[in-house]
């Protein structure tokens, strides 16, 4: 199966691209800044922001399925602001959802959040319930999974909470 995994150079999507080749499939990681992705497999890699629908279109021709996990920290506020978290989670996703459609992509995978609602208290989980609506408003076979807390080697989780350690118990 030919797999595109969008954010395929981030944290998840490195460990899951390597996943998929050591499965028998044939994966392009899509990022921003493919050649800081680093795989101990055969991935290939294409240049690409889900904000920029031109950008990202063409790797989608010939694709049996997505995996969509770009997607912004929710611990911390990105540079731009919260309006960040709609641009590249809502309209990130729309645009790969489009793309997928123009190509007829046969499956969508969708990494959302836990507790994901569009009226939610936090621009990253409304951002991201915006977002599941959209795939879920699509033509596409989609599946949408929310996790918790990911974590491990490489990623922001354990560092974050460490700095919560360093900080002294009056001051918190």
């Amino acid at each position: 199966m030919d797999v595109l995994v969008t954010g395929g150079t981030g944290f998840v999507g490195s460990y899951l691209c390597d996943e998929l080749v050591a499965r028998g499939h044939d994966v392009t990681a899509l990022g921003r800044n493919p050649r800081a992705a680093e795989f101990d497999r055969d991935v290939a890699t294409a240049r690409g922001d889900v904000t920029d629908y031109e950008s990202i279109e063409p790797h989608f021709e010939g694709v049996d399925c997505v995996v969509q996990l770009v997607a912004l920290s929710p611990l911390f506020k990105p540079d731009g602001g919260d309006e960040m978290h709609f641009s590249v989670h809502r309209d990130g996703t729309e645009n790969a959802v489009d793309a997928a459609e123009e190509h007829d992509v046969e499956r969508f995978v969708q990494l959302s959040a836990l507790g994901a609602d569009p009226d939610g208290a936090t621009a990253y989980i409304r951002a991201k319930g915006e977002a599941e609506n959209v795939v879920e408003a699509s033509s596409l076979d989609s599946v949408v999974y929310r996790p918790s807390v990911v974590f491990g080697d490489g990623g922001e989780f354990v560092p974050f909470t460490r700095k919560r350690d360093a900080v002294p118990a009056r001051l918190r």
